[in-house]
């Protein structure tokens, strides 16, 4: 499985299909089920020009009631760094959305990636992004 990294920040939001998934068949080599059977858990982490922050938001507002009711959407929201007295804690980053999300399979986010609604969301918020980080995980 691929990832994109910070590097490929715009290919999603040129509304391509990015590269997450290299193939369809791909099989959790655990539990020998395919990966669109296998919950999964996403974390996009999207960093905004200086100042922008707030648009965003704006933007992911309008974005989260449709995708939420998407086939395979088990939960999708976003969340920003809050400040804690907490030592471990990663440095702040105040231009940076984070959007969490848990989908029933591999193939359910793959639909997502594609959904008209997300090339058109891209679209829109393109001149506000300046970099995606997006990590698919496997609740063990």
């Amino acid at each position: 499985m691929r990832r994109h990294g910070p590097g490929a920040w715009a290919e999603p939001f040129l509304g391509v299909l990015p590269s997450v998934i290299v193939s369809s068949g791909a099989m959790n080599e655990k539990t020998g089920l395919e990966l669109g059977d296998t919950m999964i858990h996403v974390i996009a982490n999207i960093r905004t020009a200086p100042g922008r922050r707030d648009e965003l938001i704006a933007a992911f507002r309008e974005l989260i009631p449709i995708v939420r009711a998407e086939a395979g959407c088990i939960e999708y929201g976003t969340a920003v760094d809050l400040r804690t007295p907490i030592a471990a804690q990663a440095p702040i980053l105040e231009d940076a959305v984070t959007v969490v999300e848990k989908w029933d399979g591999v193939s359910a986010l793959q639909a997502h990636l594609v959904a008209p609604h997300m090339l058109a969301h891209r679209e829109r918020v393109k001149a506000i992004v300046t970099g995606v980080e997006i990590r698919i995980l496997e609740p063990l």
